[in-house]
């Protein structure tokens, strides 16, 4: 990052959708070597926009991005949803989610990721919401390194195969 440019993070808007696709899709190419082929998420963009504009509007929701003059350079996503008690059958508890988390390649190791859950952390505080999580492939080293970095704890795997 060039000295005296200034990023800022803010809440996405719907004018910055055609910036956020395109940082979409390339969040897909970078992740694919991380799922299988078949997993490949293909983005069909009126949809996209239609889906999009529900999730920012969204009150138990929260997309940020990341602007440098401008030009998004990096995008946050996280979400609260009830899930039931551990051993309790009927007790809900609403806990937070990270749905996604990108950052381009020139603005990695910028505190980007920390600001993005500074801000995250401050909405699930104020929705009084005590703690949350995120999956991450197991090859994805440098997003385990930067969320064990940022107290982040690994709880458990989950597993896959795939059938032919």
């Amino acid at each position: 990052m060039e000295k005296g440019t200034k990023m800022i993070i803010c809440k996405a808007t719907e004018k910055d959708f055609e910036q956020y696709y395109l940082l979409q899709q390339k969040y897909n190419q970078e992740i694919d070597p991380y799922y299988h082929k078949d997993f490949t998420i293909k983005i069909n963009k009126k949809e996209y926009h239609k889906e999009f504009l529900k999730r920012i509007n969204k009150k138990s929701g929260l997309i940020l991005v990341a602007k440098e003059k401008n030009k998004i350079i990096g995008l946050f996503e996280g979400t609260i949803f009830m899930i039931n008690k551990e051993g309790l059958e009927h007790k809900i508890d609403k806990v937070g989610y990270i749905n996604n988390v990108f950052i381009t390649q020139k603005y990695r190791g910028n505190q980007l990721f920390s600001k993005f859950l500074n801000q995250y952390e401050c909405f699930l505080r104020n929705k009084k919401i005590k703690h949350y999580s995120l999956n991450v492939s197991k090859i994805n080293k440098r997003a385990i390194k930067a969320y064990i970095k940022e107290g982040l704890k690994i709880q458990e795997y989950r597993m896959q195969k795939v059938l032919k």
